[in-house]
């Protein structure tokens, strides 16, 4: 158009622009200006490949890092599960089995749905309450949980699930309830998992805070949510974990 434009094509996955009225129309684009604009967009391509192939790398370096916990440690555990004489070691190996399958998933990049992630907390903490002797109630709240599609990252997958898995722990270990009561609510964007029992409890102002309770608030602060404990009136303890859906680390 006589040099009042300047096309800039598409590049990778940025879109193409249209530059009009060079300095506020006082000016038109030259031979030089499409020069320069060439020039950057070569190294632009230079850049995004080379962050291409560091982003592959990582990739699969993640994979294979995967591979070798999930064949190397995997492997011995699945034998000390087997080889185990006493119940308690037999536990122990489970449990550190646990642990690798939720590191190796953190490896993943891939996200995965929050519900397909409940339903996996859901069964391993009702296989946990079983061999404790602890009855679980597993619940929605009055409004219910309505995002199946929302999805959670790998690493924020791996915090939240340990998270539950501390909390849980705690209440079997230090309280020998009789019931386990897990429930599950939404207001707008903000996920509330109460997990609630009954048993042997101190207020929680009366407690010191141990190593375990430090990295559970450490794990909800890094998703940018929060903690909260609460002994109601009927002496249940309520371990409530909040977060934001729409949160950037979620």
């Amino acid at each position: 158009d006589g040099g009042n434009a300047l096309t800039v094509a598409p590049l990778a996955d940025l879109p193409g622009w249209r530059l009009e009225h060079r300095s506020g129309g006082r000016q038109l684009f030259t031979p030089a200006d499409v020069a320069a604009v060439s020039a950057l967009a070569a190294q632009l391509e230079h850049a995004l490949q080379g962050r291409g192939a560091y982003e592959q790398g990582v990739i699969e370096e993640r994979r294979r890092l995967a591979e070798d916990m999930h064949d190397d440690i995997g492997a011995r555990l699945l034998m000390l599960i087997h080889r185990a004489r006493d119940p308690e070691q037999a536990q122990l190996a489970r449990a550190a089995m646990t642990d690798l399958r939720t590191a190796i998933a953190a490896l993943d990049a891939a996200p995965q749905r929050l519900a397909d992630a409940l339903a996996d907390w859901r069964a391993e903490i009702a296989e946990r309450c079983e061999l404790a002797g602890v009855a679980l109630h597993w619940q929605h709240a009055d409004g219910g949980f309505h995002c199946p599609e929302q999805e959670l990252g790998a690493r924020a997958r791996a915090n939240l699930e340990r998270a539950i898995r501390e909390a849980v722990s705690n209440a079997i270990r230090h309280a020998a309830p009789t019931t386990l009561a897990i429930t599950l609510s939404q207001q707008d964007e903000e996920l509330t998992i109460d997990i609630a029992n009954d048993g042997q409890i101190s207020p929680p102002e009366q407690w010191q805070p141990g190593r375990g309770s430090r990295t559970l608030d450490k794990r909800l602060r890094q998703l940018g949510g929060s903690c909260q404990r609460e002994l109601d009136s009927a002496g249940w303890l309520h371990l409530r974990l909040r977060l934001r859906l729409a949160s950037p680390n979620v």
